[in-house]
């Protein structure tokens, strides 16, 4: 055969050949003979090369010669409606590209190009009944643009964009189904495989080569990607063995892909495929082969007419695209289909919605969104979009391609762009658009951190938030003067919000509220609550309303997510504060965070509250200027009358415990404690919530924290030493905040961003604290109250005491003050008793608080303008003056006792008690004993400065400093004398009183010092002790009445003679050892000088100066170390007769009367004014004791 092709098919016969196909084909259109001509050119193709290969180069030649003269014929044969002649043809040709040399094919290709055969086989691949011709004419095409990036351009032009990107991806997956097949045959074979084993993965090797080769080049409509689907170049008839499986493998992708074509209807987001689409191919193909044979026709089938391939273009209509569904194509992606789930159950197709560059089809997308907000939108032949549908499939693109976009996103400051974008939506209220925006935002300061925040923040997208959310939730409202939003109560509401939807299409879906923050730290799940479904998901690009509530929700998502990005774990404080609390922190920005808490309800209440309380723990500057936006009044309304729950109500007060203290001070200017100059702020005096709570809710707020203190605020009724709160208290709370907050909720009803007029304003004034006393942390007329309290512990007596003193210091103030003084102060002496008592009560509870100079200081000034009074008016002294001494006495008599052991009392305490001490020195102008002050207002505060010159006496720089004040010695012998009086009477007129024994615990140190026993006696202070020491008559009467009739003894009186008796003790046994004081030098060995001698010997032996007045038994058994003072005191009361003396009722009634009477001498000197009182002349007490009988 192949020396009979030379000789059959010469050259001269392949001219008649060639020749004859032509005239049997256009001419006489024979097809039998067109048929046969066919078929030989065909086997000519396919004989085998003879052994000449210099003879089998000239006659290939010869052949490609001949057949070039008649690719116009072909051409011509392939608009045959024969598809006999159509599929014989067309083998042919697939025989020329498969068999011929690559310069005869380029040259045959561009005839073939020119006379629009591409077309007609892309007509009959798709649209031919017959399946013969579908598969022949698909098998051709993919050989013509296997190599030719123009037929493969002319095809892209034709087919669906979309088309290359299935044709790539089901390629792909040929590929690497292949792949795997070789790799199991490779393990299962082995070292012993057969010889067919071996050429099956051999094949499949070679196959996934070519599917590799093709995959790397079909990349994109208009790259190639059609004829790279073949496996290697073609070279003749070397070319097609080589690369004959790889070339299966790919044929079939193309072919099964043309069968998709035809057959089915194909929605992706890079190709929408149905009838329409269909129809409109089959007829521009048809349109265009007529109209080009036409042309022919109308030139004799010139040679001069070529098909223009570069301008042809089959344009889709609009329509076609599935009633508008998918009219958007940017990047040759379909973005309503882009945005749609896939729920193919091919995976091929489900593979479609990954993007092979996402980052391009961004920039376009955006691009053609900016177009949108510019003048040029819809006036050109530019890209046209819907913005909704553009946002939406931004945020599609960003969130699954989020690390291939994020160079495009910094590099085209989408941030600062859709902050833009988003200003202008919400001025025209294009709502879903905005909606869309916050979320593209969110994600983005989610994904991208801190860089994006900070490009947000600084185009200004705070200023559009805040407004946003304050406008979202005005609009919620049904009756705007209403103080809430008037939303369904907390009780109808769950943890998670959920609003109805109408969509665009009617559908009603129901939308839960972006929860943001909340969610996260709940771990919300993705189950949906109640058939609700996340918001982003509700609201379609397609809808034309948002529900105000999601708006809101979503604004304060992007808010969260903000503050999420820039917190520093762990809390710690950041200076400066990071640029969105800075921002935050602006007034105008402040404010509406602020206000927008009242309207709020749970849970959005929470989100916004915990905003609030992140900016407010990071910039300290914000947290400081909270009052001038009103936020404690609505915050503390929301607490005692807003529509939240339980939970917001703790939280506030967490937040209100972290910043009530910290407000800046010009906030209390106004305000100052009890109306005086504040000296030193205790925490509670700082606190801004004192405007409007009582001092012991503050108070409870600052030591217990925010649990506690709402269970107290909740109470009924509480009246213990920290709290007094009732339901009436509670009631005006409400009323004042109410009344404060009113004028702001009117003006906010006409304009949801009226601003909250700050204007200082007194405490609220509650009547049931009026008279009351707060000193941190208790009233103190709840302390006092022993019956009560009984057991009440201050816990922090230290810092109490010191509040006292604070105390003391502001009412000190206000009497030295301008327009203060007397009148001040007597208004302000009801608080000083309780204060003074108070302390007084707490010094004696706890002995061991510190006390200095400054409290002593601070209880005289404040006690000095009473004892005036009390000494102007010694006679008719007011009784709460009386109890300012008696208080302030007992309360220096505490610091006095704190000091070290060796230390002297103060001169200012021993001054103050020497002048309330003279408020009593009253003697008779008659002489007689003084009246008993028991039932004088004074005696507790005489009482009390007696305990503090007792304490002076009992160190010996005490007694000096006493000895020769002349309040002193009136004074004591006052108190002495009516000690005396009063034991003179019959105790059955009452007991005792305190001043007695404070006057004989004094005595006792001036009697047990040597050097001032002499001094005790010349003073005449031995005196009185005397009369105690001696009961009366009556006293012992009263005694053995009571005795008799089985009654109580007189303890009281019995214990005061026993300390009368232990004085004298002490001062006999002093005497005994203490040498007399130096009179009158008498001259050595004179007589007078030996008498003196000889008369101190005598007392020295005779038991000393007492042994005068007392017998020298009684004196004998007084000194007995082991009881004396009891046996003294059992002795005197009784008769008895010694050989030295006797002693009954006569002897002490003689005695009581001398030393009576000697008193009433002293008395009158006292009473005359006469500057000799008792003890002026020295010598006389000692003379008169000598000369006692």
């Amino acid at each position: 055969e192949a020396a009979n092709k030379h000789v059959v098919l010469s050259g001269d016969n392949l001219q008649v050949l060639v020749a004859r196909l032509q005239t049997d084909a256009l001419v006489h259109q024979n097809a039998l003979q067109v048929q046969g001509i066919l078929e030989i050119l065909n086997l000519a193709l396919h004989l085998p090369p003879s052994s000449d290969a210099e003879a089998e180069k000239n006659w290939m030649e010869t052949l490609e010669s001949s057949l070039l003269v008649a690719a116009d014929v072909i051409s011509a044969i392939s608009r045959s409606r024969s598809n006999i002649m159509y599929c014989s043809n067309a083998v042919l040709i697939k025989t020329i590209f498969s068999c011929c040399s690559p310069a005869f094919i380029t040259r045959f290709r561009a005839v073939i190009l020119s006379r629009a055969v591409v077309l007609l086989l892309l007509k009959n691949a798709l649209f031919n009944k017959l399946e013969r011709a579908r598969d022949v004419s698909a098998e051709l095409l993919f050989l013509i643009a296997e190599t030719d990036a123009k037929t493969e351009q002319l095809l892209a032009n034709l087919l669906p964009k979309g088309f290359f990107f299935v044709l790539k991806d089901k390629t792909e997956a040929a590929r690497k189904a292949d792949a795997e097949e070789a790799a199991k045959a490779a393990a299962a074979g082995g070292a012993s495989s057969t010889l067919a084993s071996g050429l099956k993965v051999a094949a499949a090797v070679a196959a996934a080569a070519a599917a590799a080769a093709t995959a790397s080049t079909a990349t994109a409509p208009g790259s190639g990607a059609a004829g790279a689907d073949g496996a290697g170049g073609h070279g003749g008839g070397a070319g097609s063995g080589s690369g004959g499986l790889g070339c299966v493998v790919a044929l079939g992708v193309w072919k099964e892909a043309l069968e998709m074509l035809r057959r089915r209807s194909i929605t992706t987001p890079v190709l929408v495929w149905n009838d329409a689409k269909r129809h409109e191919l089959h007829a521009y193909l048809k349109e265009q082969v007529e109209a080009f044979d036409t042309a022919l026709g109308c030139t004799g089938g010139g040679k001069d007419i070529h098909f223009n391939t570069d301008d042809c273009e089959c344009v889709y209509s609009p329509a076609s695209n599935d009633n508008d569904v998918c009219k958007t194509i940017v990047e040759g992606v379909h973005l309503e289909v882009l945005l749609q789930p896939s729920d193919d159950s091919s995976p091929a197709l489900a593979a479609h919605w990954k993007l092979d560059d996402p980052a391009a089809l961004f920039t376009a997308t955006l691009q053609a969104l900016l177009l949108c907000f510019t003048p040029l939108y819809g006036t050109c032949d530019l890209p046209e979009i819907e913005p909704r549908l553009a946002v939406d499939a931004l945020t599609w693109m960003y969130e699954r391609h989020e690390g291939e976009i994020r160079g495009v996103v910094e590099n085209l400051h989408v941030v600062e762009l859709f902050v833009a974008m988003l200003r202008e939506a919400i001025d025209n209220d294009h709502v879903v658009f905005a909606f869309k925006s916050l979320l593209l935002l969110r994600i983005i300061m989610e994904r991208a951190g801190r860089p994006a925040v900070s490009r947000f923040v600084k185009a200004g997208g705070m200023s559009i938030i805040l407004p946003l959310m304050v406008n979202s939730l005005a609009k919620c409202c049904k009756d705007e003067t209403l103080f809430e939003c008037d939303a369904p109560s907390v009780k109808d509401r769950g943890a998670i919000e959920v609003v109805p939807v109408v969509g665009a299409d009617g559908e009603v879906r129901m939308a839960r509220v972006p929860s943001g923050r909340q969610a996260k730290e709940g771990g919300a799940s993705t189950v949906h609550h109640g058939g609700s479904v996340e918001a982003r998901d509700a609201i379609k690009w397609q809808d034309e309303s948002v529900p105000e509530k999601l708006q809101m929700g979503m604004a304060l998502e992007l808010l969260e997510t903000v503050l999420d990005v820039i917190e520093v774990p762990g809390g710690l404080e950041r200076y400066p504060p990071p640029l969105p609390l800075e921002d935050l922190a602006r007034p105008e920005l402040l404010c509406s965070l602020v206000q927008v808490l009242l309207r709020a309800k749970s849970p959005s209440f929470r989100r916004i509250l915990e905003v609030l309380s992140i900016l407010c723990r990071g910039n300290k500057q914000a947290a400081s200027e909270l009052h001038r936006f009103g936020c404690f009044p609505m915050l503390l309304w929301k607490v005692v009358a807003g529509d939240i729950s339980h939970d917001d109500r703790t939280r506030i007060l967490k937040f209100l415990a972290r910043t009530h203290l910290v407000q800046d001070p010009s906030a209390l200017e106004h305000a100052p404690v009890k109306g005086l100059v504040v000296v030193e702020h205790l925490p509670w005096h700082e606190s801004i919530l004192r405007l409007y709570l009582p001092a012991g809710l503050v108070s409870k707020l600052i030591q217990e924290g925010a649990e506690l203190f709402l269970s107290n605020l909740d109470t009924e009724d509480i009246d213990t030493p920290e709290i007094v709160w009732n339901e009436d208290m509670k009631d005006r709370l409400r009323t004042f905040l109410e009344a404060d907050l009113q004028p702001y909720v009117q003006a906010r009803a006409g304009d949801p961003h009226a601003v909250y007029e700050y204007e200082p304003k007194p405490p609220l004034v509650y009547p049931e604290l009026a008279g009351t006393i707060f000193v941190a942390p208790v009233y103190l007329h709840n302390v006092l109250d022993a019956e009560r309290f009984p057991a009440h512990q201050v816990f922090d007596s230290t810092s109490f005491h010191h509040s006292v003193l604070r105390e003391y210091e502001r009412i000190l103030q206000a009497t030295t003050a301008v327009g203060g003084g007397a009148v001040t102060w007597r208004q302000e002496a009801p608080r000083l008793v309780l204060l003074l008592k108070a302390q007084a009560v707490i010094l004696d509870r706890y002995p061991q608080i510190p006390l200095g100079a400054e409290a002593e200081s601070v209880v005289i000034d404040m006690a000095t303008p009473a004892l005036r009074v009390c000494i102007a008016q010694r006679d008719d002294c007011p009784p709460q003056m009386a109890d300012i001494l008696q208080h302030a006495a007992k309360i220096l008599r505490g610091i006095a006792a704190t000091r070290d052991k060796d230390a002297d009392v103060s001169q200012p305490s021993i001054n103050f008690a020497l002048s309330v001490l003279s408020c009593g020195a009253r003697v008779k102008s008659d002489g007689s004993f003084p009246d008993s002050p028991a039932k004088s207002p004074l005696e507790p505060a005489l009482s009390c400065a007696l305990s503090i010159l007792e304490l002076a006496a009992s160190s010996k720089e005490g007694r000096k400093q006493l000895r020769d004040d002349v309040r002193w010695r009136k004074g004591f012998w006052w108190a002495l004398c009516s000690a005396a009086g009063e034991s003179s009477r019959s105790s059955a007129d009452g007991v005792p009183c305190s001043l007695a024994f404070a006057a004989l615990d004094c005595l006792n140190h001036f009697a047990g010092d040597r050097d001032m026993c002499y001094r005790l006696i010349n003073q005449a202070l031995h005196l009185p002790l005397l009369l105690l020491a001696v009961p009366s008559e009556a006293t012992l009467e009263d005694e053995r009445r009571r005795d008799e009739t089985g009654q109580e003894p007189n303890f009281r009186a019995k214990a005061l003679q026993q300390v009368a008796a232990e004085v004298l003790r002490t001062l006999a046994i002093t005497l005994e050892q203490a040498l007399p004081p130096e009179g009158e030098p008498s001259p050595r060995g004179s007589l007078l000088h030996m008498q003196q001698m000889e008369q101190q010997q005598q007392e020295q032996e005779q038991g000393g100066l007492l042994s005068y007045v007392i017998p020298w038994g009684l004196l004998d058994a007084l000194k007995n170390p082991d009881a004396g003072a009891a046996k003294l005191v059992a002795l005197v009361g009784a008769d008895g007769e010694m050989p030295t003396a006797i002693w009954n009722a006569a002897v002490r009634e003689e005695l009581r009367r001398k030393v009576e009477g000697r008193i009433k001498k002293f008395n009158l000197a006292q009473a005359g004014g006469s500057a000799a009182s008792a003890g002026t002349e020295e010598e006389d007490e000692v003379a008169w004791l000598r000369s006692f009988r």
